[in-house]
């Protein structure tokens, strides 16, 4: 997530984490997966814009980096998980979010995806498939 593509306007539309004000600067915010929800801290730890931006979302944090390489350019996401039993739920999450985000960027018009919607793409098959990958059991 380049931090031009940080504010709350562009967030609205693909991320769970929508902050009181754009991303640029260091420094805490207050921000919601929902307008009617309750507010949690977030602060922006690194920015180092275009290329990285790092920050806390309750008490994980989330490192966002894009890395020049020979064909072009990749994005890399990092999310510190408190509890590894966590790993396939976020992982899960950020799919379908990433997944809405990568049909706006081919022309594609969706609504955003969080919360219970996220079981209407398969979030239920997501989580079973990352579980198995990160040897995580459900129970």
């Amino acid at each position: 997530m380049p931090c031009s593509r940080a504010t709350p306007e562009l967030l609205r539309r693909w991320s769970p984490i929508v902050p009181d004000h754009p991303f640029d600067a260091l420094g805490p915010s207050m921000s919601r997966e929902y307008p009617d929800s309750d507010p949690f801290d977030t602060e922006v730890l690194v920015v180092d814009g275009p290329r990285k931006l790092a920050h806390r979302w309750g008490d994980e944090t989330i490192q966002w980096t894009i890395i020049e390489n020979p064909t072009g350019a990749s994005l890399e996401m990092r999310q510190t998980l408190l509890d590894r039993s966590f790993a396939s739920l976020a992982a899960s999450g950020w799919r379908v979010c990433l997944g809405r985000l990568a049909a706006e960027e081919e022309g594609v018009d969706r609504e955003r995806v969080v919360g219970k919607r996220a079981f209407d793409y398969g979030f239920d098959e997501l989580r079973e498939h990352f579980a198995s990958q990160f040897n995580e059991s459900l129970g």
